[in-house]
């Protein structure tokens, strides 16, 4: 099995050529295609590129010579909603722009290697070439042809864990490969992600702990991951401790709680700490940190728990367990502080959202809560600004 280690990086340079008007040229590495981004070869004009590029990904004119801000209001305007530009702001308003339209409109290659590079040029390194006249007669400026990528900034590291061994079949235990992909991220300087696929992963109790030597680590989940059927190993699954800047986006957790669920109803036999502990996603001790996307199901108790945290955003989660299930909770918070849910959907057995002691700064909004017994909090003064 291979590792991904962070590609080589270096100082950015805009490789644009001035030459004559409408003569202008740039390596066609730099420029995208159906493919992704072209590997190195002889240069072409801007124009030759840009006119294929704009014409059969994104269906707009071809780049001409009228002014840089219409040509941006037409397009950028009408497909991902943000302000005109103007003379002056089209250049930042189209990056912004394009790099949400690439974000949100074309998917991944399969491959991981091409993956990894998909990445770096659709995270934080996506920058914009304008070639521009000066027009002498009335002295302004305007766009002989627009955008070309370049790639400017050192790329993220992503690791797999299907380069770790992990399997996508839903029985084969995946649990080391999660955590070694983990320790690769926290290791790793600069950005990293880890990356869990498409299909179902077996995954038993995971701590991942810090501090890592990164601040900023994505924990990007496409497939699902799965819990052990049985209620032998009930504790908190997934279990963030000592992290900060860890972003959790995506993809589905499966508590599998029903054999718990079943035992704690018969009134015995049931594993110490599956009263208080049998918890999906837990933060503890954490700075800084994101749940965005995810959709828990299941959960032997609460499905998410920030403990003793500064500055956690939760958005855009979904949250599913049975109206009968004991004490799943779906979100909790104690001992924290500057937490923020947004547009949460919640259907549980129990509280959608319970506030533990100590707990401050709280912003709660759009949470679609039911069934379930709404949110909870703790005596009133162990509690402030929420």
């Amino acid at each position: 099995m291979g590792k991904r280690s962070r590609p080589d990086s270096g100082g950015c340079r805009l490789p644009i050529v001035l030459a004559e008007p409408k003569q202008l040229i740039a390596p066609a590495g730099h420029l995208p295609t159906a493919d992704g981004l072209r590997r190195p070869g002889p240069t072409h004009t801007i124009a030759q590129e840009a006119t294929v590029f704009w014409r059969h990904r994104v269906q707009i004119p071809a780049p001409s010579r009228q002014d840089s801000g219409a040509i941006a209001s037409e397009f950028w305007g009408d497909r991902v909603r943000i302000p005109p530009p103007s003379h002056l702001d089209s250049g930042r308003t189209i990056a912004s722009g394009f790099r949400r339209a690439i974000v949100s409109g074309f998917r991944p290659p399969a491959s991981s290697h091409d993956r990894r590079q998909w990445l770096v040029a659709t995270d934080r390194s996506i920058a914009l070439v304008f070639i521009a006249e000066l027009n002498a007669m009335s002295s302004t400026i305007t766009i002989l042809l627009l955008l070309a990528l370049v790639l400017c900034s050192p790329a993220d590291a992503a690791f797999n864990i299907a380069d770790y061994g992990a399997k996508s079949d839903g029985r084969t235990d995946s649990s080391q490969a999660l955590l070694s992909a983990w320790q690769a991220a926290c290791g790793s300087t600069g950005a990293a992600t880890v990356y869990v696929p498409s299909g179902s992963f077996l995954v038993r109790r995971a701590e991942f702990s810090g501090p890592c030597k990164s601040n900023k680590i994505k924990f990007q989940i496409d497939g699902t991951l799965v819990a052990p059927s049985g209620y032998g190993n009930a504790g908190e699954w997934l279990l963030f401790d000592h992290v900060e800047g860890v972003t959790v986006y995506g993809g589905t957790i499966d508590g599998r709680g029903s054999s718990l669920w079943a035992c704690k109803a018969a009134g015995h036999g049931c594993p110490a700490g599956a009263y208080m502990r049998a918890q999906s996603l837990v933060f503890r001790n954490s700075r800084g940190i994101t749940i965005s996307g995810v959709t828990s199901v299941n959960s032997e108790l609460y499905h998410m728990v920030i403990d003793n945290c500064d500055g956690a955003t939760i958005q855009g989660v979904r949250i599913t367990a049975p109206g009968n299930s004991p004490n799943t909770d779906g979100i909790h918070v104690q001992m924290s502080s500057h937490v923020t849910i947004t547009g949460a959907g919640i259907r549980t057995g129990d509280d959608c959202i319970s506030i533990g002691p100590g707990s401050t700064n709280l912003w709660i909004e759009q949470v679609n809560c039911g069934p379930g017994h709404g949110i909870r909090q703790a005596k009133f003064n162990q509690l402030r600004n929420i």
